[in-house]
């Protein structure tokens, strides 16, 4: 696989996952024996690889359990442990590190090689969040500085494996002397005089390796790139450029299914990458003669200009959920972003494939009990974009569900981000043909800065394939027929309108547009967001989109639109629960009830999250409104009910992967020990859930963890995802 894969920012920032499902296998196992493990839990594939020995793995995007119950062989595993990108920094932030990357697959240059056996007992599975942004602190507290991501824990019994959180960037300083922060891969060193110096990688140290240092600052005012699992960050260029973010690194552990569909002109594919740096932001322009800074695939892109430039331009962009990626730098007196979330991946040999697939994409999984036949149901999921290949053999009729990312929760008593839109339906397709399939990202978090423009990436982007897709060659883009359309970002006092939510992204005119975000609370509230439509408008197709709730006049923001109903006043619209058809028991996920609320440590690994009503496999929450002036935030996605974790918010996920909101009570803890506690929580990773909105910022209410004044952002929305069932 080529290391050397870099995607171009392109203006307004990508909203898509722009990786890529490529093949899983069609050929029938000739490999060895199983390892006779017999489990449970994320998201479950399937795949025979080059070699010719059949797999199964377990895809943890949420913390959750690995459920064995028996082992019949030899019990050998093979694991990835990725865990949460870091924050970049605010004001000429310099990218954040990607999270660590640890693994035991051989033929990585980073693989640990060391054969873990398991038993019939559960084991522990913790998926780190990605670090929070520096702040554009409009009352003077000056912290640019982002945050850690936080670690990923393989917690096998004897033979633990913990990744770090990737280190944070920082902001412009004509003075700097602190380094950026360490981590997995370590945070990109901030522009100005002599340059910032770099944060360190492999932090605290492991072999081998788990990561590489940032880039450092440049002497000019360009900053560096955080460093990836596949290398140190670019140095900032004393003409202020940013550097590059390292690189991540590749790996099969899912499938040989991640290569990015081509850029349209030569088609080219681009492997894609766990844990690679955000690239540094840079305080020049860009134009012509010198062409946009290009950012490792998954990191976050970085923004650049002078403040003549447009807020949107100088802004960051996340690093990719699910994937550990730093969080891309920006331009001046531009706001950062927050790292992507980690993954934890488990694998096994099984010496043979319970069914043979007819297509190829995604992680495929077998579900021999789905009632789509009597044979049960070949499923593709699309966890971040691709293809969809059907042979001259195929023709089936597929039954296909997919949703859109989430919009961003709104800061300073902010809304709910509404939630992507759903479409599901069926369709008869023949090969030979090729689907390209989107899938969108989540909208960006924002906080209390005073340039939130119209602009402002807070809606989620859209999720889509085109079946029934083209016979030669690979198509370029998606009819909007086969496309949904992002939530609407939640309203807020620092956002432009100021107190509305957002409407859904339209797709193919006003009507079919995504969830709206909820209105912002406080005297000037705000009304909630346009959605729809909801229902079958035609025979063979089903949607599923919501407007978001209006804010109240007492302080409570607005909820976010879900999937399945429209926000209230704070609570975050219900979500739906998948057809049938994907319901497959072995990816039902179990939450950590150790944080209080059935929503879980970052929802229970699975496919998809709880429901408001019991049961598994539920997307499209709306993200809670934010509360205050006195109580805790509640749960998303129309549950209701506290939350009271004592750990950031990101941390825990709502129903139907709604984001919770917060208010003043989540933020009394002890002083110093969590700043991220009054963030919106974001929707949960492929979702399409809403980010939840934040309680009261500014001066007039003093935190102990944010002595500045408050300064809290909302979350981000959640990625959409992309399935489809065909009779296995």
């Amino acid at each position: 696989m080529n290391f050397d894969s870099w995607v171009k920012k392109e203006k307004p920032f990508a909203t898509m996952i722009g990786m890529g499902g490529g093949a899983t296998s069609l050929i029938n196992t000739s490999g060895g024996g199983g390892s006779g493990i017999i489990a449970s839990g994320g998201i479950v594939g399937e795949y025979v690889d080059g070699a010719g020995d059949a797999y199964k793995c377990h895809v943890f995007t949420s913390s959750g359990i690995l459920s064995i119950t028996a082992v019949n062989g030899d019990g050998e595993i093979e694991y990835l442990c990725v865990a949460g990108g870091g924050g970049s920094g605010s004001v000429t932030g310099s990218g954040g590190g990607g999270g660590g990357f640890r693994t035991n697959m051989a033929g990585n240059p980073l693989s640990a090689a060391n054969p873990i056996v398991v038993t019939a007992n559960p084991i522990a599975i913790t998926v780190g969040h990605g670090g929070k942004a520096g702040s554009v602190d409009p009352n003077g507290g000056g912290w640019t500085t982002g945050h850690n991501g936080g670690p990923s824990i393989f917690a096998h019994p004897t033979s633990p494996i913990t990744a770090s959180g990737g280190g944070a960037g920082k902001g412009y300083n004509p003075s700097p002397t602190a380094a950026a922060n360490a981590g997995g891969s370590g945070g990109g060193g901030n522009g100005g005089g002599p340059g910032g110096p770099e944060g360190a990688g492999n932090t605290p140290p492991v072999s081998p390796v788990q990561g590489y240092a940032g880039g450092p600052g440049g002497s000019g005012k360009g900053t560096g790139g955080g460093g990836g699992a596949g290398g140190q960050g670019s140095t900032g260029s004393p003409t202020d450029r940013g550097g590059v973010g390292g690189l991540g690194q590749p790996l099969a552990i899912e499938g040989d299914i991640y290569t990015t569909p081509g850029d349209g002109a030569s088609n080219v594919a681009k492997n894609s990458s766990y844990a690679p740096g955000g690239s540094g932001g840079s305080w020049g322009n860009y134009s012509s003669s010198t062409p946009t800074i290009p950012n490792p695939v998954n990191g976050g892109e970085a923004g650049y200009g002078p403040t003549s430039e447009s807020w949107n331009t100088r802004h960051g962009a996340p690093g990719v959920s699910g994937f550990g990626g730093g969080g891309g730098g920006c331009g001046q007196n531009g706001e950062g972003a927050p790292g992507g979330s980690g993954v934890v991946v488990v694998r096994y040999k099984t010496g043979s494939m319970t069914a043979t697939a007819k297509a190829t994409g995604g992680i495929v999984n077998f579900y021999p009990g789905s009632p789509l036949s009597p044979t049960g149901a070949t499923i593709h999921i699309f966890r971040a974009g691709g293809t969809f290949t059907m042979p001259g053999s195929f023709n089936e009729t597929v039954e296909w569900w997919m949703i859109a990312g989430g919009g961003s929760g709104g800061g300073n008593i902010g809304g709910g981000g509404g939630a992507g839109q759903m479409k599901t339906g069926t369709t008869t397709v023949s090969g030979p043909a090729t689907s390209l399939v989107f899938i969108g990202r989540g909208g960006r978090v924002s906080g209390p800065s005073p340039e939130n423009g119209t602009y402002y990436q807070r809606k989620g982007g859209p999720s889509g394939i085109n079946l029934p897709g083209s016979p030669s060659p690979i198509p370029t883009g998606i009819p909007y027929a086969w496309q949904t359309g992002g939530g609407g970002g939640g309203g807020g006092h620092n956002q432009n309108p100021k107190n509305n939510g957002e409407s859904g992204t339209p797709v193919g005119g006003p009507t079919y547009r995504g969830s709206g975000g909820g209105g912002c609370g406080g005297p000037a509230n705000g009304s909630g967001g346009t959605g729809g439509p909801a229902g079958n408008p035609n025979p063979t197709t089903t949607w599923g989109s919501n407007p978001g709730g209006s804010g109240s006049p007492n302080d409570d923001g607005g909820g976010g639109g879900g999937a399945g109903g429209g926000g209230g006043t704070p609570a975050g619209g219900v979500g739906v629960q998948l057809p049938a058809t994907f319901r497959n028991p072995e990816m039902i996920g179990t939450p950590n009830t150790s944080y209080g609320a059935p929503g879980g440590a970052g929802g229970g690994g699975g496919l998809g999250y709880p429901g408001p009503g019991g049961g598994w496999f539920w997307f499209g929450g709306g993200g809670n409104g934010g509360q205050f002036p006195t109580g805790y935030g509640s749960w998303g996605g129309g549950g209701g009910g506290a939350w009271y974790g004592s750990k950031p918010i990101m941390m825990s996920t709502g129903y139907a992967g709604g984001g919770n909101s917060t208010g003043p009570d989540n933020t009394k803890s002890p002083p110093g020990t969590n700043p991220a506690l009054g963030d919106g929580g974001a929707g949960g990773v492929n979702s399409g859930g809403g980010g939840g909105g934040t309680c009261k910022c500014g001066p007039s209410f003093p935190s102990p963890d944010d002595p500045d004044g408050g300064y809290y952002f909302g979350g981000m929305g959640g990625t959409g995802i992309v399935l489809v069932a065909y009779p296995q």
